[in-house]
């Protein structure tokens, strides 16, 4: 048997701040579209095949795409918070007992022969869970074609949670960021060795912890908080929006925010130090942890660290049993065994950390596997049902849930649940207004009406449906 432990993660040096988030990429944006329009401009005058253009502002057109979709948002966004606060009631109600004071009330005591009870109560209204909401977005090269969709549904969650007052953090996890490399032409030597402390140095290592042989691009990087103000976040959305728009990217891939591979193993591993620390900074008793890749995570920790920092690689012996034992719980966990069916090295430890989290902190783990082709193959749901030719009802279940609902929920990948979702023959519409006879209708309807309203769209049916049944 090979026993491994976890290393310590330095989120200083993991988390790039959303204020640098937000002002590099504004920066970049600004810098995009000067560029794009004088050639747009240069197009139209220039080019007789192109005069018929018509004198667009290409910021300003992109501003108003983005106001439209917001404010089409609002509209099923606005109903959601007031669902949200109705069921909140409900359980509040729910909690509600009555207790007796000890206090005789005079006014009863006409009837203490045939009634006993004459005391005075009070209601007593049990404390509701506070809650709380992290959401990790794959920063990976293939999310282009399904990165605008993807970021429409995350701001969409983030103006519901921030309409309700729910703390939130969304972190783009990527292992190819650039902007913490050293000037040495223009840096000192201790702002050189800062940035190459900030740069290689993600985790504080002792003999026995699992080892990342590879990871100095690695960083989770702050998008979007609840600690922004309402102007900060409204520009952090804008950028996203913009950044999310495939020509955009497209001409940005030689920047500090480049995508790159997917990271999940290392992001899920920062998640043991910032799940607690956001959870005790906000006194949180509920947290929902949702991840949201179109791929399986593609780095891993094959070794342990040795303890000699000249030769820190311990190989871990992948034909044994190779086991963690968490310092915290108590708990026993069999790497090689996290699985139901056969999944890859880097599967099996996003499976394991994702247990570690579960019942380490006590949180519910969403995962959403956004697939940009027509269909789900069947190579992807063997992965969680099993072989095809062994399991054909429950392939054929799945199938049927994806043609009825757009997307089916699968149970043994390690997150409570884990929602695959194909987009390949999918759009997303900017209108995600409900009818005018949807008011005041029961929960069961308004799911109803929800599946029929956005039959082919991704968001509202799946993330934000779920995140109601999940907040209050």
């Amino acid at each position: 048997r090979t026993y491994f432990s976890l290393p310590k993660p330095i989120l200083k040096n993991i988390i790039v701040p959303h204020k640098r988030v937000r002002t590099e990429m504004k920066d970049l944006l600004e810098a995009y579209w000067k560029e794009a329009q004088e050639n747009y401009n240069y197009m139209r005058t220039e080019r007789d095949s192109y005069r018929e253009l018509p004198d667009v502002n290409l910021y300003q057109q992109q501003k108003n795409l983005y106001n439209r979709f917001r404010s089409s948002s609002s509209k099923i966004i606005n109903y959601m918070v007031k669902e949200f606060e109705r069921r909140k009631a409900a359980e509040e109600y729910k909690r509600t007992s009555v207790s007796r004071t000890g206090v005789i009330n005079v006014n009863k005591l006409h009837a203490y022969k045939y009634a006993e009870d004459i005391f005075l109560k009070r209601a007593i209204v049990n404390d509701g869970k506070n809650h709380g909401l992290i959401l990790l977005v794959d920063w990976s090269a293939s999310m282009h074609y399904n990165l605008h969709n993807t970021i429409k549904q995350t701001l969409s969650l983030v103006w519901f949670c921030n309409k309700i007052q729910i703390p939130f953090e969304v972190y783009a996890f990527t292992d190819s960021f650039t902007g913490d490399r050293p000037d040495y032409e223009n840096m000192s030597k201790e702002e050189i060795r800062k940035c190459l402390e900030k740069r290689y140095h993600q985790w504080e290592y002792k003999a026995g912890d699992a080892y990342f042989m590879r990871d100095e691009g690695f960083k989770l990087l702050n998008l979007l908080s609840s600690r922004m103000s309402a102007r900060e976040l409204n520009m952090a959305a804008l950028n996203l929006w913009q950044w999310s728009q495939h020509s955009v990217m497209h001409g940005m891939n030689s920047n500090a925010y480049q995508m790159g591979a997917t990271p999940t193993v290392e992001a899920l591993m920062a998640m043991t130090a910032l799940v607690p620390a956001f959870k005790e900074y906000y006194k949180l008793d509920k947290l929902n942890l949702i991840t949201l890749t179109d791929g399986n995570a593609n780095s891993d920790f094959s070794c342990r660290y040795s303890g000699d920092p000249e030769h820190p690689t311990d190989p871990m012996k992948h034909g044994t049993d190779i086991i963690y034992v968490d310092p915290f719980t108590g708990k026993n966990y069999m790497l090689t065994k996290t699985a139901t069916y056969f999944r890859y090295w880097a599967d099996l430890q996003t499976d394991l950390l994702l247990r570690v989290l579960k019942d380490r902190f006590d949180i519910n783990t969403i995962g959403i596997y956004v697939d940009n082709e027509n269909r789900v193959s069947r190579k992807l749901l063997e992965k969680y049902l099993g072989w095809y030719s062994c399991n054909k009802i429950a392939h054929q279940k799945k199938r049927a849930e994806i043609r009825q609902n757009g997307f089916c929920t699968i149970t043994t990948a390690g997150f409570d649940e884990y929602y695959i979702i194909p987009l390949g023959s999918m759009k997303i519409s900017d209108d995600t207004s409900l009818p005018e006879d949807a008011k005041g209708i029961s929960k069961g309807k308004l799911k109803t009406i929800f599946a029929k309203n956005q039959k082919n769209k991704f968001g509202n049916r799946v993330l934000a449906n779920r995140m109601m049944d999940l907040l209050v």
